[in-house]
């Protein structure tokens, strides 16, 4: 029995640092959407500002997600900004705020909020077309509570299957707006497009309202901005799920779909040569971020 035992704790770890997934080929996730084909226009998107509103920072060995010899990952909480030529904007995700910080196993963690980019968020939400979410997770919601209900009730939009979900976290922002909340089907292709420039594609797997948003700015340049379906780009790159202990334990993340997901990202980038952002990968983004807070490409 001891070392039956022995032999599982050794299986469990080489799950979690290796991201291995299980082997069941009976569950196909769909495809990812094809990607929008539109040529810019000048009324497409001008820049995806990053306001990076706070971090955490991992050891690699409790967070085996990170890239080389780091000894820490820094897990970042952004809003992305995608502005327009009129000054008006789409945001994706809320900022961080301490209140997060203080339930739970997430009390053990040291934040280091970034006041400057979090207080500029409820600026931006009033200059926005819409509010967006990449998925249902707290850490993604939490910042709503910096903005009054009657914004939230306008301008935040959430998909069918995020308000549908039972790991949607409801803030206490939007508790008190279940069932007035605007909401979004996405049309048979897994594809809702939120202005121009700018479509939301359907990516259950992280979580079952998850979604990746695709821009295309006016010079051409294109992102993906996939939230949780990878925690880094170190392991889309490896070809490396998210940690098992996280990913099975916390996120409850469909493991059966998530390999054909990550094939799907890295062929996508590949052959359409635009740019993976994960939302928590906090080094990698700020690798592209220019003096100005504009998303480039990777150095």
């Amino acid at each position: 029995m001891p070392i039956r035992a022995g032999l599982l704790c050794v299986l469990l770890l080489a799950c979690q640092v290796c991201g291995a997934a299980p082997r069941h080929e009976e569950h196909r996730p769909p495809p990812l959407p094809a990607l929008p084909t539109a040529e810019p226009g000048a009324d497409f998107p001008k820049a995806v500002r990053v306001l990076m509103t706070g971090e955490v920072r991992i050891p690699c060995w409790l967070f085996p997600v990170c890239a080389g010899s780091v000894a820490q990952f820094r897990l970042g909480f952004p809003v992305f900004e995608i502005v327009y030529a009129d000054g008006r904007n789409v945001l994706v995700d809320a900022p961080i705020t301490d209140d997060y910080f203080r339930h739970g196993l997430r009390r053990l963690a040291t934040p280091d909020i970034h006041l400057p980019q979090r207080e500029a968020y409820p600026k931006a939400a009033a200059r926005a077309r819409a509010l967006i979410f990449t998925h249902e997770h707290e850490d993604h919601l939490i910042g709503l509570n910096l903005l009054p209900e009657s914004r939230v009730r306008e301008k935040a939009w959430f998909s069918a299957e995020q308000l549908e979900s039972s790991r949607f976290e409801w803030t206490r922002r939007l508790h008190p707006l279940r069932g007035k909340l605007n909401s979004f089907h996405f049309d048979e292709q897994g594809r809702h497009r939120v202005a121009p420039g700018v479509t939301l594609l359907r990516m259950p797997g992280h979580t079952p309202g998850s979604l990746a948003v695709h821009v295309k700015l006016q010079d051409g340049a294109e992102y993906l901005l996939i939230g949780d379906t990878s925690y880094s780009m170190a392991l889309l790159d490896r070809h490396a799920l998210n940690p098992w202990v996280v990913s099975r334990l916390f996120a409850h993340e469909d493991r059966h779909a998530m390999p054909a997901l990550h094939a799907e990202l890295r062929r996508v980038r590949r052959e359409r040569n635009l740019v993976i952002v994960p939302s928590h990968d906090a080094a990698y983004i700020e690798g592209m971020v220019s003096p100005d807070g504009l998303l480039t490409a990777p150095k």
